[in-house]
């Protein structure tokens, strides 16, 4: 924002010719002096070119546009956004068939025209004009590191016909085609690409790229592609350490291996930081908490609050300095993105909610100590759990999503998981236990089965059907969603739920009232064996053999 808020000439008080000057933009002025310029006659200076802002915005000018947009792109063969608005309005103006006549006969050799009539062909529908001019393009640029990138459009608005689509292979287009391929759907060959890879007659840039498409081809398969796929990468780091692709497959490939602190080095080389932080951040949030890196988790949520607090307060500094030179849209533009962009950030909230939890994980070893740090954040802790399990005020607090999806290229997020998947689950999930041990820590008089009953129903809810593709919060959790995550879906965890609450049950009636202990003791017993007969895990089954002994219950409860 600090180069953006630019102070307007500051006029004497008093002078209105001054004053209204100041407020003018400078075209305003220049055109002024322009119009009584001597050279500004019909012999004289040609008149100035226009410019996009000078194109007619009205729906019913689109005759007008046309000639603006060609006059511009006869001036700029490079000018993109000039090509864009020049396709736009001949289709609404109903001249789609010159205007693609027009780019034909463009003799520039760039990329402006042929990207232009991909375009109109995909905004006619001409889908057999259009899958042949895609043939093309793969043809005359298939060998550029970017012909992908600038077929994607056309191959979206191709759908499912974007498979027939791709020419036959040549040695220069290999690359593109695979990348095609691998986006369409279409098996890639990996043995081919890891021989690519493996080429010492490819410049490092390209091998690179080919150890991408192998890591994404061979991590569809199984453990022992994905060791193959982290070994060719590993390869292609060591040549090539700055190329951020690689870093990222690296990564992927390593957290499915569980490789985690491998994975998290990685993730350090990549240089994230300040902002990006908040759009880059979902590359190690929430798995990194799940998987026990609370400290690396800690850190992340630490710099990411820190970053929202510096640029709050930036905000507010840059829009009372608009303000005070009288530059009104940007203080209401700088104020707007601060509202709805970064104080509704996903990011932010998620840190809000794990740095607690990881606090008291790393810091906080006995209950002095977790009782101060629930204390330190005051009597309502954010998010609040009914925010993040209710849609409408979960969207309004932290519904503004900053993730770069375009982080990893289009052909290759098959592979990669969606970015912020996960979040909000593992909000609600954080939420919920923070809660249930902010009751049971600091408000000793809580009842703590009530508590743990919130707990279980919010985190477990029904055991339906769930969608392992699907994990955004929600959707997956509490009473009215589709069923669990799938780390709950085990037939012991509802067992284990109820026999945990049993548990707490017991043990409060053995230090309350031991006479009156005997049957919830004997619920838990039962629960616990019921748990152990699902699922024989060294715990349960310890827990099941102090539950056997009516002198060690108490302690097992």
């Amino acid at each position: 924002f600090r180069g953006r808020v630019a102070a307007p000439p500051r006029a004497p008080r008093g002078s209105s010719e001054a004053t209204r000057r100041a407020g003018e933009s400078a075209r305003a002025r220049e055109g002024r002096a322009h119009a009584r310029s001597p050279n500004s006659g019909g012999s004289g200076r040609p008149p100035p070119r226009p410019r996009p802002l000078d194109i007619p915005r009205e729906s019913d000018a689109d005759e007008r546009k046309g000639p603006m947009y060609a006059a511009l792109v006869e001036d700029d063969a490079d000018d993109w956004a000039a090509f864009e608005g020049y396709v736009d309005a001949g289709v609404a103006a109903g001249d789609a068939n010159d205007v693609l006549a027009k780019l034909d006969a463009t003799t520039s050799d760039g990329r402006g025209p042929r990207l232009a009539s991909l375009k109109l062909l995909a905004l006619t529908g001409d889908v057999e004009g259009l899958k042949a001019r895609v043939a093309a393009y793969v043809e005359a640029r298939g060998a550029s590191p970017s012909c992908f990138d600038d077929l994607e459009p056309s191959l979206v608005a191709l759908g499912a016909a974007a498979s027939t689509a791709i020419p036959e292979e040549t040695d220069a287009t290999a690359r593109t085609i695979s990348q095609m391929r691998r986006f369409c759907g279409v098996a890639v060959d990996a043995a081919a690409c890891v021989a690519k890879a493996n080429d010492s007659s490819l410049d490092d840039a390209t091998r690179s790229d080919w150890a991408v498409l192998a890591a994404a081809a061979l991590g569809d398969g199984d453990e022992a592609d994905l060791m193959d796929a982290a070994a060719v990468l590993a390869d292609a780091r060591g040549r090539d350490e700055a190329n951020a692709q690689v870093a990222l497959a690296s990564m992927d490939a390593l957290i499915r291996l569980g490789g985690g602190e491998a994975a998290l080095r990685a993730y350090g080389r990549l240089g994230v930081k300040q902002i990006q932080l908040d759009s880059l951040g979902y590359l190690i949030f929430p798995w990194a908490a799940r998987h026990g890196f609370w400290a690396e988790t800690r850190l992340h949520c630490r710099n990411v609050l820190h970053v929202h607090d510096c640029a709050r307060r930036d905000a507010h500094e840059f829009a009372h300095r608009a303000l005070e030179h009288g530059n009104f849209s940007r203080a209401a533009e700088i104020w707007s993105f601060q509202r709805d962009r970064l104080d509704r950030s996903l990011m932010k909230g998620a840190a809000t909610c794990a740095l607690p939890l990881m606090e008291l994980v790393v810091a906080a070893h006995r209950p002095p100590d977790a009782r101060r740090l629930f204390e330190s954040y005051g009597a309502s802790v954010e998010p609040r759990l009914a925010d993040l399990a209710d849609d409408a005020a979960f969207s309004s607090k932290y519904g503004s999503d900053n993730f770069d999806a375009r982080v990893r290229p289009a052909w290759y997020q098959r592979t990669a998981p969606g970015p912020g998947r996960g979040v909000r689950g593992y909000m609600i999930h954080a939420a919920a236990t923070r809660d249930v041990l902010r009751t049971l820590i600091v408000d000793a008089s809580a009842d703590g089965v009530e508590a743990l009953c919130a707990l279980l129903e919010r985190t477990l809810g029904p055991d339906d059907d769930h969608d392992d593709a699907s994990d955004d919060g929600a959707a997956t959790l509490g009473p009215d969603g589709p069923g669990r995550p799938e780390w709950l879906r085990h037939a012991a965890a509802g067992v284990a739920a109820r026999a945990a609450v049993s548990a707490y049950r017991a043990a409060a009636a053995v230090f309350g009232d031991p006479d009156a202990a005997a049957a919830p003791l004997k619920a838990a017993s039962d629960d616990i064996a019921e748990c152990a007969s699902l699922y024989r895990g060294r715990v349960v089954l310890a827990l099941l053999g102090a539950s056997s002994d009516p002198t060690r219950t108490p302690r097992a409860c």
